[in-house]
């Protein structure tokens, strides 16, 4: 009532996990163990789906280092948004300041984010 009315609070669900952008890399389907290991480099995909994900944009496209291996849990945005329940490994992977904000970044500035593997592919 205070807001006026109706109002939409996301953008369109889709019926598909694949239709909201979010499908596994390489057509791959959900795995259960994990392709990277502690040390591996990452980039982060460049992906950006209709609604909300756990993956924060401002590290889309940047590289990190996995520094924890985590267990499969369920992707949250793939059972709202498509109404299926996928587990898949989850990462701590740390990002150099400077790869994400260029050389404002202060020199020891480093940012950790936990994601799901299908953002992730391997850097070489």
């Amino acid at each position: 009532d205070r807001a006026g009315g109706p109002f939409p609070l996301s953008r369109p669900v889709s019926p598909r996990a694949a239709d909201v952008g979010l499908e596994a890399p390489d057509g791959q389907g959900p795995v259960a163990t994990p392709r990277f290991r502690v040390g591996d480099r990452v980039r982060v995909r460049e992906r950006h789906p209709f609604g909300h994900t756990r993956c924060p944009r401002y590290v889309r496209g940047h590289a990190g280092v996995v520094t924890r291996v985590e267990g499969a849990f369920p992707v949250p945005e793939i059972e709202v948004h498509a109404g299926e329940l996928v587990s898949e490994p989850t990462y701590g992977v740390r990002f150099d300041g400077r790869e994400l904000w260029g050389d404002a970044a202060e020199a020891a500035t480093s940012v950790h984010v936990d994601l799901y593997e299908r953002w992730l592919e391997r850097r070489t």
